[in-house]
């Protein structure tokens, strides 16, 4: 654990150096890995500290993607209005991911594997009403011609700090909730549910608010994805992007903060260069995957500790 706030620090300087070193365009694909890794952060939350598994992540993600598309076009001329309504677009996400683990958790039966199932059909789900709902959502093409946050353009370095901000915001507040009490109890849920539910604990309703934080992380990216992007389209939503981001936390280190970030950026980053340079870029990222998890259950984190003097 004595590794953690060093490799917080550096990685905040690392950050805010590569603001000022980078071209326009490499500051626009590193925010962009950068929203991921917010929402990355839910899935280290949920996975690595509580136990259970999402798949269907992208669900949150792209409810408040659509959600802060709809204020940034209809507030664009408001810059008051939009700093007042873009973070309460990410309430909804997390609300319904604590809705939907309140009910999914209320029998132990239904966790565990069932859990991971439902986030998925969700999650499908989610993405069939976005493709068809054309009226509202655009339909297959997306929502489009979402303007930037004013001020702000979207290939400038200031909305890639506004990024880095939510992002260091997000981490710490996750770090402190894994470090609290509550913190504690989602470990020792992940341990032992059974001897938690003997002790009086209510594991479910820990469990729904871990999911709810998660989802708020996801909605947080979102409303950042909006106007980063400029489109947020139904694949927003699909379990595509739900299993990257399983992928690059598993890589990163699921029991690892700092870990899951460094997964979503360096793997992420490192899939989408791979798919522009060769056809196997999927069994690159696999292979990849597979000898992390393999020989560093831990991720990149635990190699990263292992070097350490």
């Amino acid at each position: 654990m004595a590794l953690f706030p060093p490799v917080s620090v550096l990685s905040a300087a690392v950050l805010l150096l590569a603001g000022f070193a980078l071209d326009a365009f490499q500051l626009h694909q590193l925010g962009l890995h950068l929203v991921y890794a917010i929402a990355g952060l839910g899935i280290a939350v949920a996975w690595g500290r509580c136990g259970f598994l999402p798949l269907g992540q992208a669900l949150f993600i792209g409810l408040g993607g659509y959600l802060a598309g709809f204020a940034l076009k209809r507030f664009a001329g408001d810059p008051w209005a939009l700093a007042l309504i873009l973070p309460l677009c990410a309430l909804p996400s997390a609300l319904a991911a604590w809705g939907v683990a309140a009910l999914v958790f209320r029998r132990r039966m239904e966790s565990g594997p069932y859990f991971s199932l439902i986030t998925l059909a969700l999650s499908i789900l989610g993405y069939e009403i976005a493709n068809g709902w054309s009226e509202v959502t655009g339909g297959f093409n997306g929502l489009g011609g979402i303007p930037g946050v004013p001020g702000a353009d979207r290939f400038g370095r200031e909305f890639y700090f506004v990024i880095v901000a939510v992002l260091m915001a997000a981490f710490l507040a996750a770090e402190r909730l894994v470090n609290s009490p509550l913190g504690t109890a989602w470990s020792a849920i992940a341990e032992n549910e059974r001897r938690m539910r003997f002790l009086g604990f209510r594991t479910g309703a820990l469990k729904a608010l871990a999911f709810g934080f998660s989802g708020l992380l996801a909605g947080l990216a979102g409303v950042l994805y909006a106007p980063h992007q400029g489109l947020v389209s139904p694949q927003l939503l699909g379990f595509a992007l739900s299993a990257e981001l399983v992928i690059w936390v598993a890589v990163g280190g699921r029991r690892s903060l700092a870990g899951a970030v460094l997964g979503c950026v360096v793997v992420g980053a490192l899939g989408a260069e791979l798919r522009h340079n060769t056809q196997y870029w999927e069994a690159l990222v696999a292979a990849l995957f597979i000898i992390v998890v393999l020989k560093f259950p831990g991720g990149l984190a635990q190699a990263a500790a292992a070097l350490s003097p």
